[in-house]
C-alpha cells in the first residue's frame, strides 16, 4: 500500500500566435494535491491542499527568423529540454 499519493488535475496548455503583433503566447496551469496515509487513523489525510498554479510566457517573434531559432533559444536558457519520444 502506498503511503503518499500525488495527483494533478485541471491541467491546461495553450499556445497562440498573433500575426499582427508578431508574438507567441503560451500558458499552462494545473491543480496539484498530495495526500499521505495516516496509519493511526487508517485513512488518507491531505499533506498539500489543492494548490493551483500557472505559468504564462510571451515571446516577440520579430527577433527570430524561424520557429526552430525560438526553440533553440528556449533550450539554451533551460526553459525547455529536448525529449526523444
Amino acid at each position: 500500500m502506498p503511503i503518499i499519493e500525488a495527483a494533478a488535475s485541471d491541467v491546461t496548455l495553450g499556445l497562440a500566435g498573433q500575426a499582427h503583433s508578431q508574438q507567441l503566447s503560451s500558458q499552462c496551469g494545473m491543480k496539484l494535491h498530495v495526500d499521505v496515509y495516516n496509519n493511526a487513523l487508517m485513512g488518507w489525510e491531505p499533506l498539500l491542499e489543492p494548490w493551483a498554479s500557472s505559468v504564462a510566457l510571451q515571446v516577440p517573434l520579430a527577433r527570430y527568423d524561424s520557429p526552430s531559432e525560438w526553440c533553440d533559444d528556449l533550450q539554451q536558457h533551460g526553459v525547455v529540454q529536448e525529449q526523444n519520444l
